[in-house]
């Protein structure tokens, strides 16, 4: 009896340490799908102003005619060129790293 009543006692911390670690892994999966929220929240709010100026723009995220005939010389517009490139750059990364936070968020609530 007193065999069973040890291995029950046993069996019943081991699972006490299972739960702590469980429930300590939870809370860690919960504050990490706050910060993907937050993040999310944000990029949206950048990626909503960014369509804001595409949609002024014509659909782009330039408006062309201004950028290319508001060039003080040849220098000027080649700058403006790589600047653009630039511009375009960014809005890709900010469409890819929303698409990659929304990803993780969803991968954490299915964990949870």
């Amino acid at each position: 009896m007193e065999s069973e009543l040890q291995d029950i006692i046993n069996d019943v911390t081991q699972k006490k340490a299972e739960i702590r670690t469980t429930q300590k892994k939870i809370a860690q999966i919960q504050t990490q799908i706050k910060e993907f929220q937050k993040k999310m929240s944000s990029q949206k709010t950048l990626m909503e102003e960014r369509m804001v100026t595409m949609q002024k723009n014509g659909g782009s995220s330039i408006n062309w005619a201004e950028f290319i005939f508001g060039s003080k010389d040849f220098g000027d517009l080649v700058s403006r060129m790589i600047t653009a490139g630039t511009i375009q750059e960014n809005d890709q990364e900010l469409f890819k790293e929303y698409q990659s936070t929304k990803n993780k968020l969803q991968i954490a609530k299915a964990e949870l």
